[in-house]
């Protein structure tokens, strides 16, 4: 049954070898049947996100200022009606999601934005694509690694005990 659903999906091109042009393709056709804004679909197919290919219709609640789209669909089973369509399909990463539209994501807000909630008694700066692709110099540097300022290896592995 899957597999006939998933020919059909894929305009009946079955791909009978492997390696990375027949992935390629595969995205290429699966783009194609499910109408996707993005060209290169195997990073999200690879990703486990197959559920994003098929084409979702709801209504668009906003857009932050990243360019992610924020759509909701009641009709839809209840955990999964809300959803987040990235501006940038080829390298999408959910630390790009602002905190106001994370709680309307996961319920915590009936209404996304900054006037429902609360005011946060500290802010700190937001950076787009939080920790992994942010700018080097503002993020969070253990010692020993190599972005680190202060050096490679600054500090002794032991220091001897001296006795009283």
């Amino acid at each position: 049954v899957w597999q006939s659903h998933f020919e059909s999906r894929v305009g009946g091109v079955m791909l009978r070898h492997a390696g990375i042009a027949a992935g390629d393709a595969l995205a290429r056709n699966a783009a194609r049947a499910t109408g996707a804004r993005s060209v290169s679909m195997l990073t999200q197919i690879l990703d486990g996100s197959v559920w994003q290919l098929k084409s979702r219709k709801g209504k668009l609640v906003g857009e932050d200022e990243f360019g992610n789209k924020y759509f909701e669909n009641t009709s839809y089973q209840s955990g999964r009606h809300r959803w987040v369509e990235y501006a940038d399909l080829d390298n999408y990463n959910a630390t790009t999601v602002p905190s106001e539209w994370h709680g309307w994501l996961s319920h915590v807000d009936d209404e996304p934005g900054l006037a429902t909630r609360t005011a946060p008694k500290y802010q700190a700066k937001f950076i787009a694509g939080g920790l992994t692709t942010g700018v080097q110099g503002e993020m969070y540097q253990p010692k020993g690694s190599f972005y680190n300022k202060r050096g490679m290896r600054n500090w002794k592995r032991y220091t001897p005990w001296s006795p009283p």
